[in-house]
C-alpha cells in the first residue's frame, strides 16, 4: 500500500483501577490522523503499527509493553508516529510487525528487530526477553530480500528463494 495524504488507525487507551494506561484497545472511539505522515509502505501488527516514511525511515505507534514501537522511552500506549530509535535516518527496505515485536529490512545492512524476544522471535540471543531497539537478526547469511514477522517467529526470504526462520 502507498499513502500518500494520511495515516489513520484506531484505538483507545485501557486503565486500571489506579488510573494507569494498561493496553491500547482496538475500539474506533480514538483516532491518529496525521496528514503530514506520507507513507511508502506500511505493517499493521495486531496492537502496532509501523510505517517507512517518504524519506526511508521507520515509524511506529500503538501498544508498546513490549517495546515493539521501537523506542524504549516510550510510554506503554504511543498515540502518535514515532521514529523507530536508530532507523529514523535509515534506508528501510521493507517492514513487517506482528503482535509483541517488528522487523525492518535495511538495505546494504542486513535484518534487524525489535520488540518481544521471549520465544526468540526478535532474532538476537543477547536481547535477553525483549530487544529495546533494533538489533541485528544473529545468524543471518547476506542477501536476505523480504521478511514477514508471525506471532511468535519470524522468516526471511533470501535472494536465491530460500526460507529462513527462528522462533516459535
Amino acid at each position: 500500500a502507498v499513502l500518500r495524504d494520511s495515516v489513520t488507525t484506531f484505538f483507545t487507551i485501557a486503565r486500571d483501577d489506579l488510573g494507569n494506561e494498561s493496553a491500547c484497545v482496538d475500539s474506533g472511539v480514538s483516532y491518529i490522523h496525521d496528514s503530514r505522515l506520507s507513507a511508502r509502505s506500511l505493517s499493521a501488527g495486531e496492537y502496532h503499527t509501523c510505517v517507512i516514511g517518504e524519506d526511508g525511515g521507520a515509524k511506529c505507534w500503538g501498544y508498546n509493553a513490549s517495546k515493539q514501537v521501537g523506542d524504549p522511552d516510550a510510554g506503554y500506549c504511543v498515540n502518535r508516529a514515532i521514529p523507530v530509535v536508530g532507523l529514523d535516518a535509515s534506508v528501510v527496505a521493507a517492514i513487517s510487525v506482528s503482535g509483541y515485536h517488528s522487523c525492518a529490512l535495511i538495505a546494504d545492512a542486513g535484518l534487524k528487530c525489535w520488540g518481544r524476544n521471549q520465544e526468540s522471535q526478535a532474532g538476537n540471543p543477547s536481547c535477553g526477553t525483549t530487544c529495546n531497539t533494533p538489533s541485528d537478526v544473529q545468524g543471518l547469511e547476506p542477501g536476505i530480500v523480504g521478511v514477514a514477522a508471525g506471532g511468535y517467529h519470524t522468516c526471511a526470504l533470501t535472494s536465491d528463494g530460500g526460507v529462513r526462520c527462528w522462533g516459535d
